[in-house]
């Protein structure tokens, strides 16, 4: 717990969260800043809390679409690992990083970080696992700095209204017996997330072929998708719909891959979200099994 940290231990750690905002800058030229507990923290009382053990940290996404975002998280983890940070991912909204920094006296230290991922997207705002389009995205953004631990970083400028979406209303009253349980939904906004997790993989056909009988309709910004294959039905948004189209019987994986790229003029080829999506399309019944 940080109550344990002396002030070496302290300034080394505020150090390794701007090492790492600064090489999200360079490296991917997005912005990293201060969410959950270290956020309440650093507004609260500008300070780490006692009772913690970990630093949030979120990137706000330049992407908008699924599959994009999908994309941007396998990039933001290859790159960590090449510059040996010691990762683990528990979905795709979320990145668990150790930090080892080298001290004066040769001794290693180590802390944890959690990254989560966070955009905006058609006025909203979106916080992996729990902010799902609630807030409008004017109420929280742009992010503003906050000196804090005698450093700059960045927090939303509607910073009281993340703190309520996580805490309630009464989160600046400390609250020792605190317990944190995701809001989850299988149909929510972040099932895209959570199915990118490792699970057993199912073969994907060479050529995928879209069951028969499937009816599609378009509902707000999604599209239900039901059919005799289909154990429930099934809500997509608009690539996804993109992908199953393509699946015609006649198009390999490779082919929906750079058709994909093209569709949506894309610098590079989508894999990790189109195969993610045709695995779990494989699995649920939107495709032929062969």
């Amino acid at each position: 717990m940080f109550s344990q940290y002396d002030a070496a231990q302290l300034t080394l750690l505020v150090s390794s969260i701007k090492t790492l905002e600064q090489l999200f800058s360079n490296e991917f030229g997005i912005q990293l800043y201060l969410t959950w507990g270290t956020l309440l923290g650093a507004i609260r009382q500008n300070d780490f809390i006692n009772y913690d053990n970990d630093v949030d940290l979120a990137y706000l996404s330049k992407k908008e679409l699924d599959f994009e975002i999908l994309e941007e998280h396998e990039y933001i983890v290859a790159v960590l690992e090449e510059h040996n940070f010691s990762v683990r991912r528990n979905s795709k909204g979320q990145i668990h990083v150790r930090v080892m920094p080298e001290t004066e006296s040769g001794k290693g230290a180590a802390f944890n970080l959690d990254i989560w991922t966070t955009w905006a997207r058609g006025g909203k705002y979106y916080h992996y696992p729990d902010i799902k389009g609630e807030l409008e995205s004017k109420e929280v953004l742009p992010l503003v700095p906050h000196t804090f631990h005698d450093e700059s970083f960045l927090v939303p400028t509607g910073f009281g209204q993340v703190l309520s979406a996580f805490y309630g209303e009464n989160w600046l009253k400390p609250d020792k017996n605190y317990a944190w349980y995701p809001r989850y939904n299988a149909d929510d906004e972040f099932e895209f997330l959570r199915s990118s997790a490792v699970k057993t993989p199912v073969p994907i056909p060479k050529f995928p072929l879209k069951s028969e009988q499937l009816e599609i309709r378009e509902q707000d910004e999604y599209f239900f998708v039901s059919g005799p294959s289909l154990a429930e039905e099934k809500r997509l948004n608009s690539s996804a719909i993109v992908i199953l189209e393509l699946c015609t019987g006649e198009n390999t994986v490779e082919d929906i891959i750079q058709l994909i790229q093209k569709t949506f003029e894309l610098p590079t080829a989508p894999e990790v979200a189109v195969l993610e999506f045709l695995t779990n399309a494989a699995k649920n019944g939107l495709l032929v099994n062969s």
